[in-house]
């Protein structure tokens, strides 16, 4: 699997998915703070948001198919399947056991 297999919106999900549980283990992971306008309880409001800033790794020294190398060890691991939907390679993953092995991968990585 390539870094161009795992589309945007899957590397987007998969680095709010961590940010949920505050995965606060890295050190010098990368944060990108933006102010949106949001519907909040029925009122517009300016709201911060937080989250990892995904244009680069998330921390220094990764390599630059690491989504692809988490999605590879979850698919090792029994997380997922791989298969064609068309011409086109598909991959479908248990959500949680993605998560559990990005935030492993991540803090081993990290830790290296």
């Amino acid at each position: 699997m390539s870094e161009n297999d795992v589309d945007v919106a899957t590397r987007r999900s998969l680095a709010r998915d961590l940010r949920a549980i505050g995965i606060d283990r890295i050190p010098g992971k990368r944060i990108r703070r933006v102010r949106r306008k949001l519907l909040v309880a029925g009122v517009t409001q300016w709201v911060d948001i937080e989250e990892y800033d995904t244009s680069v790794p998330v921390i220094e020294g990764l390599a630059d198919d690491f989504f692809a190398r988490i999605a590879e060890a979850a698919l090792a691991a029994g997380h997922g399947r791989r298969g064609k939907v068309g011409r086109a390679d598909a991959y479908s993953f248990d959500a949680a056991a993605l998560h559990a092995t990005g935030v492993a991968w991540l803090e081993s990585s990290s830790c290296a």
